[in-house]
């Protein structure tokens, strides 16, 4: 239903989906994005946290309230979501990501450094991790890398379809 925008549906079917599988906590975290994406924001972070309280270990639930917390600029908490995440799943960007960005919002630019350095050079990627690298990197002073990176960008966008949005960001942030 909430494919349709039919929001009042929708509602009405994840609570039901909670009192039909309260133990459940994918039930939470879909719930959590619902009302996330309604601008419901007190909500969105009761049903993110009972997510992550039924089942603490999952990295989706954990991953969704740290986003959650970022989205709504509670960085030391989504700072801490977040950071088991990127010692157990090192590998895994999207969490480096938003754990580096919120580093970085919250003014802690050495831990942003450390979890944007977790991107191997050689992966060449038109991601918006490796976008927000890039920028993290201009704002601390690695200009060239930065226009290398757009070089870079326009360059795959020739033969492989970027999204416009990721060449507009570096483009922008270096005052193009």
């Amino acid at each position: 239903f909430y494919c349709y925008h039919k929001w009042e549906k929708a509602r009405q079917e994840y609570e039901k989906a909670v009192l039909l599988q309260p133990k459940l906590s994918d039930t939470y975290r879909v719930k959590a994005y619902f009302h996330n994406m309604m601008s419901e924001t007190e909500q969105a972070i009761a049903a993110a946290e009972k997510a992550v309280q039924i089942d603490p270990m999952s990295f989706n639930n954990c991953l969704s309230l740290g986003d959650i917390y970022y989205r709504e600029g509670r960085y030391g908490d989504a700072k801490k979501v977040l950071w088991p995440l990127t010692k157990k799943y090192a590998d895994n960007k999207v969490a480096q990501k938003v754990f580096g960005m919120a580093s970085f919002l919250n003014g802690d630019i050495e831990e942003a450094r450390m979890a944007f350095q977790q991107v191997p050079p050689s992966l060449k990627s038109v991601s918006l991790y490796t976008t927000a690298k890039y920028i993290f990197e201009l704002h601390h002073g690695d200009k060239q890398l930065i226009v290398n990176y757009l070089d870079q960008l326009l360059e795959i966008s020739k033969t492989k379809w970027v999204p416009p949005s990721i060449i507009a960001n570096v483009a922008f942030s270096l005052g193009k």
